[in-house]
């Protein structure tokens, strides 16, 4: 999928690509609408994850027709993941509705 290889590279560009025009984020704290929103909510994840001593695993990765779950865990200097859960909806190769959960430690 176009939005993992964007993000193994942070690439906020290549992400923000991959989301329809007024796409929507859904995450805990906020809801994205829109490309311009979505950036933020793109950036603000690659600024932790670009730096140095972040790990990440993988511990699901399943798509079904146009709904897709990544299930992942992490560390960044400022937190850890020890479940994070991606859902997405994507409809004529864009993603449509994105959303995020996870319990996150502050460290």
């Amino acid at each position: 999928m176009t939005l993992l290889r964007g993000f193994g590279a942070l690439d906020v560009e290549a992400q923000l690509d991959t989301y329809a025009e007024d796409a929507t984020v859904i995450t805990a704290d906020r809801v994205y609408r829109g490309k311009d929103e979505i950036r933020d909510y793109i950036e603000g994840f690659v600024a932790e994850f670009s730096q140095e001593g972040i790990s990440m695993e993988t511990d699901m990765f399943l798509f079904e027709g146009k709904i897709g779950l990544v299930v992942w865990s992490g560390d960044s200097p400022q937190n850890s993941y020890d479940f994070a859960s991606d859902t997405y909806v994507v409809e004529d190769g864009k993603i449509v509705s994105h959303t995020f959960a996870a319990k996150v430690t502050p460290k």
